[in-house]
């Protein structure tokens, strides 16, 4: 009896161990599911145009990655101000997935006063409809006058028809000086393009043509004037059509302001020309761009990388040379002339290599301030180019370098207004850059 009754007490406790255990394996199965999605915040976005973005499922436990990557996919719309992603339970204890919206300015418009130091002064505004029609929409048009004559005007659907195809379209009247040589150009061009974006939004392949009407007047000559490659002063009009084809791969979380990921893009662009007395030439262009978060929280820091290497062959023109100075190398004026003796035959090429390095600082993390979300930022930067060409091969040029630190001011739709202090390695002359967006 004493052997029955031992053997009882071991089956009763395994099936009190087995209850324990099945318990909360039977209670996770029961766990809510999401049984549906609830937009809020949109007051003029129309809903499918946030739902189409939404990936997590219905019928499944909340996930929060998914939520977090459904939440930078309606940021990458560029028309949000403020996203959350989250799982609330509604009155008959299911769950619901909240996707609450906080829609960017509509309605931009922007007096514009900027200096170009080869050029001069340029004064003008820009306006632009932002989520025109709530179906993320853009119609824009600048104006400008002064160093710069330009009149520009676009329109962009990101979801003309079918699977996410979009359409581009502009046209551009612009009348400026060349920042080297003595004369003005006038560029009249009006551009059309398709583009088709993979389901998740990783891979763009876009083809578009512009037809380019380019005149070229050279200025009375002035003693120290530089003179164009072979010596020749000539006025001259080119009509030239140029077709973009481009491949573009992103695996970036937040496109205007990446903490991980990359960007791989391939660029062909070949300029037809449309009557005798105009150029054929083509463009090359590969570009990688690494961005890896190295400390997070409220102040993140971010390591970004990026190269270029952009090659023209063919009957590349003189005005199509490229200028290491301005943006491609920090620290650098676009007038070799005015460039320490030893490096101002690097400064000016038919074709580049670029390397850049950014340290990124978040010094006021983004918030939102009466509908708006502002923030401010700093980097410190490296920057490294070759420039060569037909008289210059690669294996022969000379590298061009310089340093020195920004601050990037987050603005609503703009992403950011950037200010970089460069300085070259030769004279160590200072260069205050201003421009918008990231570098890269």
């Amino acid at each position: 009896m004493a052997l029955l009754h031992a053997k009882s007490f071991v089956k009763l406790r395994s099936l009190l161990f087995a209850l324990m255990i099945l318990g909360p394996l039977e209670a996770r199965g029961e766990e809510p599911v999401i049984t549906r999605i609830v937009i809020e915040g949109n007051q003029v976005t129309r809903e499918h145009v946030i739902r189409r973005e939404v990936t997590h499922p219905l019928g499944a436990p909340f996930d929060s990655l998914l939520a977090a990557q459904d939440r930078n996919r309606l940021y990458n719309l560029r028309i949000f101000e403020m996203v959350a992603v989250y799982a609330r339970p509604d009155d008959d204890n299911e769950m619901e997935l909240v996707v609450e919206v906080h829609e960017s300015l509509r309605f931009l418009a922007l007096p514009i006063i900027y200096r170009v130091e080869e050029i001069g002064w340029s004064y003008g505004g820009a306006v632009n409809m932002v989520n025109f029609q709530g179906l993320n929409r853009i119609v824009g048009a600048t104006i400008t006058l002064g160093g710069e004559n330009t009149y520009h005007f676009q329109f962009f659907d990101p979801w003309i028809w079918g699977n996410q195809i979009s359409l581009t379209s502009s046209i551009t009247d612009r009348y400026f000086s060349h920042p080297v040589y003595r004369f003005r150009v006038r560029e009249r061009q009006i551009q059309f393009g398709l583009g088709k974006l993979s389901e998740k939004k990783t891979l763009l392949g876009r083809v578009s043509a512009a037809v380019v009407d380019r005149d070229l007047q050279w200025r009375r000559s002035q003693a120290g004037d530089a003179d164009p490659p072979g010596g020749v002063r000539v006025d001259l009009r080119h009509r030239t059509l140029h077709v973009n084809l481009l491949l573009l791969l992103r695996t970036m979380d937040i496109w205007r302001d990446p903490t991980n990921g990359f960007r791989l893009k391939v660029l062909y662009a070949p300029k037809i020309a449309l009557d005798e007395g105009s150029p054929d030439y083509t463009l090359m262009q590969v570009e990688l761009a690494v961005y890896r978060q190295l400390r997070g929280g409220a102040h993140p820091t971010i390591l970004a990388w990026a190269a270029s290497l952009s090659a023209q062959t063919g009957e590349v023109q003189f005005y199509s040379q490229q200028y290491l100075g301005g943006i491609w190398v920090r620290g650098f004026g676009l007038i070799p002339a005015d460039a320490a003796e030893g490096v101002r035959r690097r400064l000016e090429a038919e074709s580049l290599v670029v390397t850049a390095v950014e340290l990124r600082q978040t010094i006021i993390p983004r918030k939102m301030v009466e509908g708006a979300e502002w923030g401010l930022g700093g980097l410190l930067f490296i920057d490294v180019a070759w420039g060569y060409g037909a008289i210059r091969p690669l294996g022969a040029a000379q590298p061009i370098s310089g340093f020195g630190a920004g601050l990037r001011l987050f603005m609503p739709y703009l992403d950011n207004f950037a200010i970089d202090l460069g300085i070259n390695t030769y004279n160590f002359a200072p260069k205050v850059r201003f421009r918008l967006g990231h570098k890269f």
